[in-house]
Formats: C-alpha cells, structure tokens, sequence
C-alpha cells in the first residue's frame, strides 16, 4: 500500500504498474464494454483473461499490438465463453513499484510508533484479536447449528416473512453504507426484493428458529441487559451509518433498540452456554 509508482523508459516487466489503451473485437466488431482508456493494470495480478497480462509482457509506452486469445469456457460472460477474440492494445505509462524500506522511519511515517518494533508488536497484537473474535464468533456459529438442529420449533409463516424483510432492510442499510442506491444494485444484479427472499427462505428459517431458541434460553435463565447498554450500542450502529444520508429518519428506532437489546441479550446467552 505504501509503495511509490515510478515512471520508468523500458519495457514493461512483471509486477509493473501500466495504463493501456485496449479494445476487444470479434468478428471484426467491438463487444458491448469492449473498450477501455489508460485503464490502470499491474502485470502479473491475474486481473484479464489468461494470456493478455502477458502479451504486455516486453512492451514500451506508445506501443501497440493485436492479439488473438481465447475467453475461458468458464467465463461469466456466457455469450464469450470458450469464443476467440482480437485484442487491440496500447500502452501508456509503464511505472515500476517502489517499495519503502521498512525500518523505524517507516514506522514512524505510519502513526505513533516509536520504532518498527513498536510498530510490529501493534500488528501483532491486532492480528490476535482479529483471530480470537474469528474463533469465538464460529465457535458460536457452531453452539447455535446444534441447537437448531436438535430442537423442534414452531412458528407461524408470518413470522419467516417478518424475518425475510428484516434480513431485505439489513441488506439495504449495507448497500447504503457503501453509497450506492438499493434499486440501482438490484437491478444491475437483475434480481428483485421477491428473488431474494426466495433465495434467502432457509436463511430466514434457520435465523428465526435460532432468535426463538435464544429467547427461550434468555428468559429461562433470567438474562436481561441495562437500558443504558442498549442506548450505547444503538448509538454504535447509528455512528457506523452516519455518511447515510436521512439516517434517522429512514430508521425504525423502535425496532432498532429492540435489535441492539436483543443482540446484547444473546452475547450474553452464549456466555451462558459457553460455560456449561
């Protein structure tokens, strides 16, 4: 991430950054989206079709070449699957990638470090972490599959269609967070809110019956959570949606609380359970 791209005269090698000129021909015609402008590629990466990084592979800024290469059969565009095709190409800028020596400089330039040492052991210990939540998050995943597989739960259809929506309206705020429009990317995945429910209805089924059993669980045990924990974590999800715009106002703060109670509670259930 740290290294500088430096603009070099020779031929483009391996592990190079380049920007090319390229358009994709068959029978003579351009393909829809065949064509690209100083379109920023690093040789080696894998990122084009089998064979076009490599076609670059010895070639200088203002060069061009036409190619012939193959789309594998297993290509997502199936109408260029397994087809040949004439790759147009011209290279711009050829850039060679700098990469800074790592030393107590290095580590200083990043944030607070007092050395590399310092700066390595804030890696470590960051790693750790990551790792422990890994293992307990599927160390739950695991404690929660058993319990819905070996439990009997009841519940009316109304309850799965609830539960399909929420896991629609979770999907949407995600979407948001990243800053693209709900109906834009549905459309451009040619799916509707209806496919995904479809898609998701065991999901649903499986996240119902796990909310029930832990319910069950909380109330036979007693477990219950401080309204002003529940504020504070309502408060976290709202900070990590803040660059949504008209957040609160598109939020149901009813059902918001209810969702940060509710995930509190079963951190704590599975506390519980862990135990035993």
């Amino acid at each position: 991430m740290r290294a500088k791209l430096v603009t070099v005269n020779r031929e483009a090698c391996l592990d190079d950054n380049v920007l090319v000129n390229f358009s994709v021909l068959q029978n003579g015609v351009l393909i829809e989206n065949g064509k690209s402008e100083k379109h920023p590629l690093v040789l080696g990466k894998g990122v084009f079709i089998p064979g076009f990084e490599e076609q670059l592979v010895g070639m200088k800024e203002g060069e061009e070449k036409t190619f012939e290469l193959t789309f594998p059969a297993e290509y997502h565009a199936k109408h260029l699957a397994g087809k040949p095709a004439t790759f147009q190409v011209k290279v711009g800028v050829v850039q060679e990638r700098e990469i800074p020596v790592i030393d107590d400089a290095f580590a200083q330039r990043l944030g607070k470090f007092e050395s590399l040492e310092k700066l390595k052991e804030n890696l470590r210990s960051g790693m750790l972490e990551e790792q422990k939540a890994k293992h307990k998050a599927e160390h739950r995943t695991r404690i929660l599959d058993a319990l819905v597989e070996h439990a009997e739960v009841e519940y009316p259809e109304i309850l799965v269609k609830e539960e399909s929506n929420r896991m629609v309206r979770e999907f949407e705020l995600q979407i948001q967070s990243m800053g693209l429009n709900f109906s834009d990317y549905l459309a451009r995945m040619k799916k509707t809110e209806d496919e995904l429910k479809k898609d998701w209805l065991a999901q649903a089924k499986n996240r119902l019956a796990a909310h029930i059993l832990l319910d069950a669980l909380a109330y036979e045990e007693g477990i219950e959570i401080d309204a002003k924990d529940v504020e504070a974590e309502m408060n976290k999800t709202l900070q990590h949606y803040k660059n949504t715009k008209d957040i609160e106002k598109n939020i149901d703060m009813e059902r918001l609380y209810s969702a940060a109670r509710g995930q509190l509670r079963n951190g704590k259930t599975f506390e519980f359970l862990e135990k035993l």
